[in-house]
């Protein structure tokens, strides 16, 4: 394959993934009409109708879903074997300041950073909690992780990094004191615990379907700590009533919490890694940034892998 082709077919995979033009060309740093080129020109090399025109917004048709599907794994197969085969990669040295949430640094982050140290040695983390887009676009940090994130600006490079699920529980002891937890209405009684931080707007309202409802409850706590929502909650305090799912898995599955409120809840909400195009130029961020934004993915589970139906 020539290096203008592999270049093509990065560009519809990236297209693929991220759904906006302007996106691709961030993630390669080139201009968007650069990018549109590449895309007509993968189109007519392949001899399918890939791209259709969706109101403003260019969009794969099913042919495009079924060449991206084949090629996917394809690509992902050959970096892989070239990684293998390469040591260039592995030259790469250097600091990488990073801010995550509490909770995901408390649960994983340390692990990943071992993890990625392991085949980049060189290279060393400064870690924060919580710092938002200030802190990125005046250099104190090179990437920072921010939850249901959206920006026209043309200075950032934003990768997804998982989607994160949050659900309502409480101990069997609450339920057993309280009764059954099943409707919105039922918290009305009882102590609610909901977070608090900068990472996610305070939940005030669960939803169910189309339908909303406004949480009306005895006490209402917020903490910008998961670590102290959760003991509170293991201690009979009260309810939670948006604790990420990856913080709790352990505790459902060992019965020492129970999902409430069938159903009522948190909407999911996507993660990202967001950096600035200038510390995307740098291969040793450049290189983390996806790394980090994959391997992310594979913390969250989903529901169905948690909660057992009753």
């Amino acid at each position: 394959m020539t290096q203008e082709k592999l270049v093509r077919l990065r560009y519809f995979l990236a297209f693929a993934e991220l759904g906006l033009l302007s996106a691709v060309a961030a993630r390669f740093d080139v201009n968007e009409s650069s990018v549109s080129r590449t895309l007509k020109a993968f189109e007519k090399e392949i001899g399918r109708t890939l791209f259709a025109q969706q109101g403003r917004r260019l969009a794969l048709t099913t042919e495009g879903w079924e060449i991206y599907n084949i090629m996917k794994a394809a690509v992902e197969n050959f970096d892989a074997a070239y990684q293998k085969i390469s040591k260039s990669d592995n030259k790469i040295s250097g600091k990488i300041r990073i801010s995550t949430a509490s909770g995901f640094a408390g649960s994983f982050l340390l692990d990943l950073l071992d993890s990625f140290s392991n085949h980049y040695s060189d290279i060393h983390f400064e870690t924060h909690i919580g710092l938002g887009l200030s802190a990125l676009r005046s250099y104190e940090v090179d990437l920072i992780t921010m939850t249901s994130f959206s920006s026209d600006s043309d200075d950032l490079v934003i990768l997804e990094r998982g989607l994160n699920h949050y659900v309502s529980v409480a101990t069997p002891e609450v339920i057993e004191q309280h009764g059954k937890i099943d409707t919105v209405q039922d918290l009305k009684n009882l102590r609610v615990f909901a977070y608090g931080g900068q990472e996610r707007s305070l939940t005030r309202y669960l939803y169910k379907g189309s339908k909303k409802k406004e949480i009306v409850c005895s006490d209402y706590f917020t903490s910008d700590s998961l670590w102290a929502i959760k003991s509170a909650i293991l201690k009979n305090k009260g309810v939670a009533v948006d604790l990420p799912l990856f913080f709790c898995a352990e505790e459902i599955k060992k019965g020492q919490l129970i999902p409430i409120l069938n159903g009522w809840g948190k909407p999911s909400a996507k993660l990202y890694s967001v950096l600035t195009k200038t510390q995307w130029r740098k291969p040793r961020i450049r290189i983390f940034a996806e790394w980090f934004s994959e391997e992310s993915k594979k913390c969250y589970p989903k529901p169905e892998d948690v909660i057992t139906a009753p």
